[in-house]
C-alpha cells in the first residue's frame, strides 16, 4: 500500500509535534524518562507503518495515538497507579509561572481527565480523535472536559485565580 505521507514530511510533522507527543505521553506515565522512551517508540511505529496513515489531515490524532498504545505498554507493565507529580520538573522557568501552575492543578485531576484536558487544551485535538485516541465515545470525552474544566475552575477560583 501507498504512502499518503514521504518520510521527509513525516520527520518534519514528528519534529512540530514531539513537544506534544512527549507532554501526552508523560500524562499518561508520568516519569520523565518513560515518557521520552514512549515517544522514541512511537517514532519507530510512525515510520515502521507510515503506510497505515490513510490521510495526511489525520496525522496528528494517528501519531497521538502511536503514542497513547506505547504508552500503554508500559502502563500494562505496571503494577500501581502513577499520578503525574514528575511533569511539574519537566517545566522549563523560561515558559514562565503561570503555565507550571495550570499543570499543578491538571496535576490534581483524576487521571482520566489529564489525560482529555491534555490532548484538547495543549496539544489542540478535537473531541472526536480525543475519542479514538482514547478508544472512548465522544459523549465521555465532552463529559470528561466539561468535569474538568468545573474542577479546575474550583480549585483555581479557591486559590485566588480570576478569570473571564
Amino acid at each position: 500500500m501507498k504512502s499518503v505521507i514521504t518520510e521527509d514530511e513525516l520527520m518534519g510533522f514528528i519534529q512540530e509535534n514531539r513537544r506534544e507527543m512527549y507532554y501526552f505521553a508523560m500524562s499518561m506515565i508520568a516519569n520523565p524518562t518513560e515518557a521520552q522512551d514512549v515517544v522514541g517508540e512511537a517514532i519507530t511505529r510512525a515510520f515502521e507503518h507510515r503506510h497505515q496513515l490513510r490521510k495526511k489531515d489525520s496525522a496528528k490524532a494517528w501519531l497521538m495515538q502511536i503514542v497513547a498504545n506505547e504508552a500503554k505498554k508500559i502502563l500494562r507493565g505496571r503494577k500501581r497507579i502513577v499520578s503525574l507529580d514528575a511533569m511539574a520538573l519537566e517545566q522549563s522557568s523560561e515558559e514562565g509561572e503561570s503555565y507550571e501552575d495550570v499543570w499543578h492543578y491538571i496535576q490534581a485531576l483524576p487521571s482520566a481527565f489529564q489525560s482529555v484536558t491534555v490532548l484538547y487544551y495543549y496539544d489542540q485535538l478535537s473531541v472526536e480523535e480525543i475519542a479514538k485516541i482514547l478508544n472512548i465515545s465522544v459523549g465521555t470525552v465532552k463529559s470528561r472536559l466539561s468535569r474538568s474544566r468545573a474542577k479546575l475552575a474550583e480549585m483555581m477560583e479557591r486559590d485566588g485565580y480570576s478569570y473571564e
